[in-house]
């Protein structure tokens, strides 16, 4: 996957004052309403037309209670919108003899046409070839998108996460696929006090503040040691973020960037599209949006104004997929599903590094756009999280390169997610007081700001030297297929990285970004020797046996820490309920991060009531009266513990942060 050829380079031509809006605007300058929906992975040989049938069947019979209303329906209910009033609904909805006649229909196995939609995630896929492990393209995924809106169903359900997670798991029965996950939205969460013994508040190191504001990031990862000429060049770097703008920070001038390409970018949000350009200024609420995001980062990648913002890989080509509007505040439409076809898209376009400053959930999809770039030779970098304790996903799966925060003063940023719940972090970088570029208006300007999306972006541009210096297709020659190219890069990072006095490694990964070995032939591991990784030995073997090569291995082998705890606290089988409920049982932990040690100080309790139970069981084969009352105090117990469970969960953490871990800037 090499750069684009020299006749694609032609500079893009952009207005830096109007932003040049997208070619498919949205009425009235709104952002759609994202609809409820859910990626499907099928099973091998089925097809997508019994499938289809399947859903709707059940839609109307069996499950129509999770969604009544789809019964109603007319197709043109996709054109409604409630902000422009919502007594237009009636014009959507069919009368009442046709909604008895589909009824009657469905329950006689008829199809009536449900106004749902089942697609597949991004024509993209078609055009990736991978050298390992070529069956991950065998797995087939659909999503399954509903007229429902989010913003509704929420108003209408109590635990809407947990209503649309029961819905998963009902649909996957009922049509017999391999799985069913809900693509749930990702707010951001907030600092809250009941985490402020983990994310201690302190000022400004004096660094921050002295004329090398702008470089101290370069100074601090061993930028000075590049070899002249070491810039980036021919590597290009996959975007998944809020797009770009024509900003001089981004080496915009007379209206082109050597950075650039006309032609060479995506939108999957809020409509695929061409064009991944973010509006100048752009459509939020003010004070409470994080715009620009896109642009902030690429900044640090790419800049070469070193006077105001210092980007570490300035000779790169950025290939830009905007896959949501903001990183804050209930971006709309941004969840795994978005994520997921963005970063497919990256690699189908020939990137070479993929840089993604999100974070959220763990779903099936994403995780395996994240193995499909990995196993097509793309390193892959993500931020592990801010204000929050957990790592989130993608960085926490094993196959992803997980960064960290660090600061100028050799600390570990206090508001970075740490390795609470497994071995994450594979590197720290710069992510306090960075400055980088940003709009105020239509004016551009550039701010200092903090977050692992700026670490981030720096590890990407390290892996865009990296691969110039080293060679890419060398390396992978040289691997021979017995690993993929991001593990020998993890592998340098990690050998490579700088440890300050006090590091604690067990939380913070093995230390800082430094440039200085990273760049050194004689600390590169030999890659004709490297050895195959734990986690890919894992792999194959799930891949042998037939297994969900997508989660078993995930939760069942490189989870650590607070997650197994909780799950024998739930469950008899803990290891068969993980792989069945694994990505809600991790939902609920990354919405409440306090409730898997609270659970664990219940866990005693938990299994004493259980205990109580199996005997009282026993005993009521011999004394069939008496037992019964065993039984139902034994039960009463155990569901006095599991209300107490509840009821720590709920108190544990702030209203604030009880839905989501977030996607973080």
């Amino acid at each position: 996957m090499n750069a684009q050829p020299s006749s694609r380079r032609a500079s893009r031509k952009a207005d830096p004052s109007k932003g040049e809006p997208p070619k498919r605007m949205l009425p009235r300058g709104r952002n759609p309403l994202p609809n409820v929906r859910f990626s499907i992975r099928l099973k091998p040989k089925q097809k997508l037309a019994d499938v289809r049938k399947c859903i709707e069947i059940h839609l109307g019979t069996k499950l129509a209670d999770f969604f009544p209303d789809l019964l109603r329906y007319k197709d043109s209910i996709w054109k409604y919108d409630p902000r422009r009033g919502r007594n237009r609904l009636r014009e959507h909805l069919v009368d009442d003899a046709t909604f008895d006649k589909r009824k009657r229909d469905l329950a006689a196995g008829k199809l009536v046409g449900l106004p749902f939609r089942l697609e597949e995630p991004s024509p993209a896929i078609g055009k990736i070839r991978l050298p390992i492990t070529g069956e991950l393209l065998d797995q087939k995924f659909v999503i399954l998108t509903l007229p429902i809106q989010r913003r509704e169903f929420r108003q209408k359900n109590c635990c809407a996460a947990g209503k649309l997670y029961d819905f998963s798991h009902a649909l996957k029965k009922a049509c017999d696929v391999a799985s069913v996950t809900p693509a749930l939205e990702h707010p951001v969460t907030l600092q809250v006090a009941a985490f402020s013994a983990l994310f201690p508040s302190r000022a400004a190191p004096p660094q921050a503040s002295v004329p090398s504001a702008a470089t101290w990031h370069l100074a601090n990862i061993r930028a000075n040691t590049v070899p002249a000429g070491t810039t980036g060049a021919g590597v290009v770097v996959g975007h998944t973020d809020t797009g770009w703008t024509a900003h001089p920070e981004l080496n915009f001038a007379g209206g082109a960037s050597p950075n650039y390409t006309a032609g060479f970018e995506a939108c999957v949000w809020p409509v695929p599209g061409p064009s991944a350009l973010e509006p100048v200024p752009g459509i939020g609420i003010p004070g409470l949006t994080n715009r620009f995001h896109g642009t902030r980062t690429a900044s640090m990648i790419v800049s070469v104004n070193e006077g105001t913002v210092a980007g570490l890989a300035p000779g790169a080509t950025i290939f830009p997929v905007r896959c949501t509007p903001d990183v804050v505040l209930l971006p709309p439409g941004l969840d795994d599903v978005v994520l997921a076809e963005a970063i497919l898209v990256a690699v189908a376009r020939g990137a070479q590094v993929i840089s993604i400053s999100l974070g959220g959930y763990t779903t099936e999809i994403l995780r395996w756009a994240i193995q499909v770039a990995v196993f097509a030779n793309v390193i892959v970098v993500a931020a592990a999280g801010n204000y929050w304790p957990l790592v989130v996903y993608p960085a926490a799966y094993p196959e992803c390169i997980a960064v960290g925060g660090s600061t100028a003063d050799d600390l570990s940023w206090a508001y970075s997610a740490r390795n609470f719940l497994g071995p994450d972090i594979d590197i720290s970088a710069p992510s306090e007081f960075v400055v980088n570029a940003t709009w105020a208006g239509t004016t551009s300007t550039t701010q200092a700001n903090d977050g692992t999306s700026f670490g981030t972006a720096l590890v990407a541009g390290a892996a865009a030297l990296w691969l110039q210096t080293f060679g890419r297709t060398t390396l992978i020659t040289a691997l021979g297929g017995r690993a993929p190219l991001q593990e020998l890069f993890r592998a340098h990072l990690v050998a490579t990285a700088r440890v300050p006095s006090g590091w604690n490694s067990a939380l913070d990964g093995p230390g800082i970004l430094d440039l200085s070995g990273l760049l050194s032939a004689a600390s590169l591991p030999n890659p004709t020797t490297f050895p195959i990784p734990a986690w890919l030995i894992a792999f194959f073997n799930s891949l042998a046996a037939g297994a969900n090569l997508l989660m078993n291995d995930l939760f069942g082998q490189n989870l650590s820490g607070g997650v197994p705890r909780w799950a024998d606290a739930l469950f008899a089988d803990a290891e068969g309920a993980m792989t069945e409920f694994g990505a809600e049982v991790m939902q609920l932990i990354m919405s409440n991060p306090l409730a898997a040690d609270m659970i664990q100080s219940l866990d005693g309790a938990a299994r004493a009531a259980d205990e109580a139970a199996a005997n009282a069981e026993e005993a009521a084969e011999e004394i069939a009266d008496q037992a019964r009352l065993a039984a139902e105090q034994a039960a009463q117990t155990a569901g006095e513990v599991a209300d107490a469970v509840v009821d720590a969960v709920s108190d544990g953490a702030s209203n604030a942060v009880s839905t989501v871990a977030g996607w973080f800037s």
